[in-house]
């Protein structure tokens, strides 16, 4: 009866004064709180997220006292069964009642924050010792808490530095914390991260990159490689000079370096001008040429065959994008659509010679099969009228004739 009325009063809008009402009821009624937690956590939850009707700011106080007795009874509980390794730790957390109370009490700080404004000093001591005891719990529940406060470091960082750095970055730290695991889940779906946060928080991906392989899931992988190639493109610290991209480099295994790669891809094809020739000047330049070079690695083919993507973000230096794939190894793909988005860039206009060429060579390499050929002609037709790309463009129709495409010898007459 009292999951029904619980989960009732989670569906409707409550008023300010049936608000304290249902407040007050729980915590009067601590007995029933046992086989009532998911329920009274998730009203909690839910409470302080609504667009409208939400807990009013007046009753914050008291919803946080609930919580506090409703922690209690959820750690006891949480003794009795638990798990030590999960695929997905934030995805345990948010289905368990010490997560939606986390949770809750994370938006509460929210709220406070908001109300503050200019105003705001740091996190009130009460919650600040609630997190703590979290931080330093050795329950079921605890380790579940941690989960959500690592997700939120950004968060947390901006109520205040100082104490998210001495209290929630070790949390990342394989070195002092064997459960790191369960913070980089939370951290890799909800995490952020600014030019402030970043000195605190690369150190910890360094210490996490021997474990790459071994203890991230694949999408946590794809994740992690993702945050890092954010960093590489948009944070101060130079991947190459600084050292850390080769540290990475060396240390994880093939297939995280694909991964990275293809994030890369879509980082780069994410920024606005002129961010992604910077980036070509600053740094990426120099860590292809390395990479051509064998340092710290030779490049392989799965590593090039995602990086023929990134000419798609560089306008100016487009030609010298070109000549670094010809200096790589032949890539090999299947399913790409990179001759569909050149056919829509303005690249080929801004360099149609070049643009040509590197179809003509990614034609005669296989680089990908072609599937349909309107793209490549869309290209030969775009660029017939540039002096200079005709002679390339002549041997692409020799290309699609090779390939099959019935017209070929037509389009090549049009040239």
């Amino acid at each position: 009866m009292w999951r029904a009325l619980v989960t009732g009063w989670k569906n409707v809008d409550l008023t300010e004064a049936q608000w304290l009402e249902v407040l007050n009821t729980l915590r009067e009624s601590q007995p029933i709180l046992g086989p009532v937690t998911y329920e009274v956590s998730d009203l909690l939850e839910k409470g302080v997220n609504k667009a409208t009707h939400r807990i009013p700011m007046a009753h914050l106080s008291l919803s946080v006292s609930l919580s506090e007795m409703l922690w209690h009874v959820v750690v006891a509980s949480s003794e009795e069964k638990h798990r030590d390794e999960a695929d997905d730790w934030l995805l345990e957390a948010i289905n368990h009642p010490a997560g939606s109370l986390l949770t809750f009490r994370l938006h509460v700080l929210s709220i406070l924050r908001e109300a503050a404004g200019e105003n705001w000093a740091k996190i009130p001591s009460e919650h600040k010792s609630f997190l703590e005891s979290v931080l330093a719990g050795t329950s079921y529940a605890a380790s579940i808490g941690r989960v959500l406060i690592a997700s939120q470091l950004y968060f947390l960082f901006n109520l205040e530095q100082v104490w998210t750095v001495r209290n929630v970055v070790p949390l990342f730290n394989w070195a002092t914390n064997e459960r790191a695991i369960q913070a980089w889940h939370g951290f890799l779906v909800w995490g952020r991260w600014n030019e402030s946060l970043l000195p605190h928080v690369l150190p910890c991906f360094e210490q996490a990159m021997p474990f790459l392989h071994a203890k991230f899931g694949r999408e946590q992988r794809r994740s992690f490689c993702q945050f890092l190639a954010g960093i590489a493109c948009y944070g101060s610290p130079d991947p190459v000079q600084g050292g850390w991209l080769d540290r990475f480099l060396r240390q994880v295994s093939l297939e995280e370096r694909i991964i990275w790669c293809s994030s890369m891809s879509a980082t780069l094809k994410g920024m606005k001008d002129p961010l992604p020739e910077n980036a070509w000047r600053n740094w990426i330049s120099i860590y292809w040429q390395n990479r051509i070079d064998g340092v710290p690695t030779p490049l392989e083919v799965g590593e090039i065959t995602e990086m023929v993507e990134w000419a798609l973000a560089f306008k100016v230096s487009f030609p010298e994008v070109a000549e670094k794939i010809y200096r790589s190894p032949m890539p090999k793909a299947e399913h790409r659509f990179l001759y569909n988005e050149l056919s829509e860039s303005e690249i080929t206009k801004l360099h149609p010679k070049e643009a040509a060429t590197l179809v003509l060579y990614l034609l005669k390499v296989d680089f990908t099969p072609v599937y349909w050929f309107d793209p490549l002609i869309k290209i030969v037709q775009d660029l017939r009228g540039f002096e200079d790309a005709k002679p390339v463009l002549r041997q692409i129709c020799g290309e699609l004739a090779r390939l099959g495409y019935p017209r070929a010898g037509n389009l090549r007459d049009t040239i």
